[in-house]
């Protein structure tokens, strides 16, 4: 992909290389990208799945709180 540099400074107004700006913005991606593939696969579904096993044991201490009260 070929951007025209001074078609670039006329629409957006800076003077940047837009080649240097898009390959920076790639490597940016990229980066993140692996950063989120290096993720346990559990907390591959996001913070809804990762919280699920919390939600569980936070009911199971409840409902033991609750019959050592009761008895």
């Amino acid at each position: 992909m070929v951007i025209d540099p001074k078609l670039y400074e006329k629409v957006s107004g800076r003077s940047a290389d837009p080649s240097r700006l898009m390959g920076e913005t790639l490597a940016r991606s990229a980066k993140a990208q692996s950063e989120r593939d290096a993720l346990p696969k559990g907390f591959s579904g996001g913070w809804r799945v990762a919280r699920i096993p919390g939600v569980f044991a936070q009911v199971w201490h409840v409902w033991r709180l609750w019959r050592r009260d009761k008895g």
